[in-house]
């Protein structure tokens, strides 16, 4: 995930530079060594994860026999008060959106501090608030350009057609990507959110696994406090593999409460 720039237009990988690597890599052109490096260190800065790469004998054999998960339960985008608590808790901490953004605006030129917090000029404080502001600018180019890749039609090589839309949490997409990397006889086990079955976005996820997918399906309150979390919140214990019926429960507030089978 990179700005594609004046200086790095002829660097990004094409197509053409794809086949012949895997093609018959005897057949590279001189200047494909350098989009191939530009590309390798790409992906190392963005941490890139190439399920059958790292794990080639288990695709080899058609994926994982058990996926197990409980995936972070976050907005698939950068929030700047979260972004900023541990980076400048002052920015997070800002009254309003609008008090905040104009603080932000401040960063980008080095004067935050000064303009907000009273403090006298620094040129090295200066220095790190333009290097901060970088850095987020970098997390919303990222966020960005992940967003695009995860709502991609799957004709287009789309990797999420189940979970890609609308404004998708990220628990969503490890939900979608977990049945992917699963065998054919495979099992899924996950916790998620309630949402999992219920968002708009999820609505074909949610289509998909009732059509014959789901083994057990147990949706919990959180009044007993059985996770650290917001009371508020309820979640699911999710198992999935080929099944024509599968046991369930809906809000249970503790693990006790009577299971129906459907």
């Amino acid at each position: 995930m990179c700005r594609k720039t004046e200086e790095s237009q002829d660097l990004v990988p094409t197509s053409d530079v794809l086949w012949r690597l895997i093609g018959d890599s005897g057949n590279l052109l001189e200047t494909d060594d350098a989009a191939i490096q530009f590309a390798s260190r790409t992906c190392s800065k963005a941490s890139v994860f190439h399920w059958p790469l790292e794990f080639p004998l288990v695709f080899a054999n058609g994926g994982f026999d058990c996926v197990l998960g409980n995936p972070p339960w976050e907005k698939a985008k950068v929030e700047d008060a979260k972004w900023f608590e541990n980076r400048y808790p002052e920015v997070a901490n800002a009254k309003t959106g609008a008090i905040r953004a104009r603080m932000i605006k401040a960063m980008s030129e080095g004067r935050m501090s000064e303009e907000f917090l009273n403090m006298p000029p620094s040129a090295d404080r200066s220095a790190a608030e333009k290097n901060l502001y970088n850095q987020y600018q970098s997390a919303l180019h990222r966020a960005g350009t992940a967003s695009n890749f995860c709502h991609l039609e799957e004709d287009q090589g789309g990797r999420f057609p189940l979970t890609g839309h609308g404004d998708t949490n990220l628990f969503a997409y490890f939900a979608e990507l977990a049945i992917t990397l699963q065998k054919t006889g495979g099992s899924v086990g996950m916790v998620l959110p309630a949402g999992i079955i219920t968002d708009n976005a999820t609505q074909a996820y949610s289509q998909y696994i009732f059509e014959g997918h789901v083994k057990s399906l147990y949706h919990f309150t959180n009044t007993e406090k059985l996770f650290p979390i917001d009371s508020r919140y309820t979640f699911l214990l999710m198992s999935l593999f080929d099944s024509e019926e599968f046991d369930c429960v809906f809000y249970a507030g503790e693990l006790s409460n009577q299971v129906q089978s459907y």
